[in-house]
């Protein structure tokens, strides 16, 4: 089974004192000269930006101390079986997996989406909003069925 982590790294924000080093300088009108008064502005970032260098590990670090809130099977599962924003996981059963799909469903505050399970059978118990549409996964840059 698979699932996607939705806007994962756009839940996770910063704290007011960390927001300095996020700070984006934009200039308004690029064909006036930039120190032309008025013309620039700073902007900081509230939530941890995609695509910065640290992204990935303040993401990882904050679903790991989250899961670890929990204290449960299903989440030792998830903590072992994620990768940045993606969970791969299995089931020993078809029952098994529908009670993982529901579980997380239930008990995360990050919204898990487009679940998908090698098994056609969990595919079909899956509500259609979570459900990927795809007929082939790409995950880590490999193709799955």
């Amino acid at each position: 089974m698979v699932a996607d982590i939705e806007k994962a790294f756009l839940q996770v924000g910063l704290q007011d004192s960390e927001r300095d080093v996020t700070r984006l300088f934009w200039i308004k009108d690029t064909k006036r000269p930039s120190p032309f008064p008025n013309n620039n502005k700073i902007y900081r970032f509230c939530r941890v930006p995609f695509g910065i260098i640290s992204s990935p590990f303040l993401l990882s670090a904050t679903i790991e101390a989250h899961l670890n809130t929990y204290g449960t099977n299903l989440s030792e599962q998830m903590r072992r079986d994620i990768y940045v924003d993606n969970i791969i996981t299995g089931a020993s059963s078809d029952e098994q997996a529908i009670n993982v799909y529901k579980e997380a469903k239930k008990d995360t505050s990050m919204n898990l989406r487009e679940w998908s399970s090698s098994s056609k059978q969990v595919n079909s118990l899956i509500p259609d909003v979570d459900r990927s549409l795809k007929l082939k996964q790409r995950f880590l840059d490999m193709f799955g069925t």
